[in-house]
């Protein structure tokens, strides 16, 4: 088994992590059902966003027709939420079957405060990197790590590594 360097690792891996646009589309999921009422949420849901174009998938044509004569009225609301979203154009597309549901982003499994302090970690770990273009990157990916570690319980005094020497074998400490 051979071990390589974060770093190493990083430059690897960042190119194929997620873009800004990616960010911004996880957003506006995050987001949708704050931004708007019922009567427009349980009708519609984010199907794509790319460049200055967010699709939008729809019930109905009745509702494909009304909403986009709401377009300016509901682009104001979405960017209320969602503050680094671009000048765009929303567009309205009849999705059969129709299932908002299975779009919905569940709830984050770690509380605000929690999350906010592995950003800072996340931040502190890939401030070393000189490339801006590969930080941005890294971030993500380093983010993601501790997201997960912190889900799973390791650093937290759950994981087997934190609760000491493993008593199936006396030499690992």
């Amino acid at each position: 088994m051979s071990f390589v360097s974060l770093g190493s690792l990083t430059n690897r891996m960042a190119p194929r992590w997620a873009s800004s646009e990616d960010l911004v589309f996880a957003a506006i999921r995050r987001e949708w059902t704050r931004s708007f009422p019922e009567s427009i949420s349980e009708h519609s849901y984010p199907l794509s966003f790319s460049g200055n174009l967010v699709v939008i998938g729809v019930d109905s044509p009745i509702r494909q027709r009304e909403f986009s004569f709401l377009e300016p009225q509901l682009r104001e609301s979405l960017r209320r939420f969602v503050p680094d979203l671009p000048e765009c154009t929303l567009r309205f597309r009849v999705i059969r079957p129709f299932s908002p549901k299975a779009h919905v982003l569940p709830p984050a499994p770690l509380p605000d405060d929690r999350l906010e302090e592995l950003e800072q970690k996340a931040s502190d770990i890939v401030s070393v990197l000189s490339d801006t273009r590969i930080r941005e990157g890294a971030f993500r990916l380093v983010l993601q790590c501790l997201i997960q570690g912190a889900i799973l319980g390791f650093g937290d005094g759950n994981s087997p590594a934190a609760s000491g020497p493993d008593l199936a074998n006396p030499d690992r400490k």
